[in-house]
């Protein structure tokens, strides 16, 4: 009985999860369209690009520290692991755009 009740939490976990990354997609998609226009108009396109970019990333990076600060609260050793990995990627990957 308690298996069964696990797999039924951790469906709806993972529904929860695919619901989120739907809407994540429709409003970068809704975002795309928005910049895309912005694009057309701006008087130098490839400047505009990178900072919409950046204003994504800003975005993604916010919500992935809202998701481990949730798993931190239920899963102290698995948010570390993961803010360990994340750190290292994001401080290869900064000092490589140096």
């Amino acid at each position: 009985m308690e298996m069964l009740e696990l797999k039924k939490q951790l469906e709806a976990a993972r529904q929860a999860v695919r619901d989120e990354m739907q809407q994540a997609v429709r409003q970068a998609e809704e975002k795309a369209k928005a910049a895309e226009g912005k694009l057309a108009k701006a008087k130098n396109p490839l400047a505009m690009k990178v900072n919409l970019l950046f204003e994504d990333m800003q975005s993604m990076t916010s919500r992935l520290e809202n998701a481990l600060a949730a798993l931190a609260q239920e899963q102290p050793e698995a948010a570390e692991k993961f803010r360990t990995a994340i750190g290292r990627f994001m401080t290869l990957k900064g000092e490589s755009m140096q």
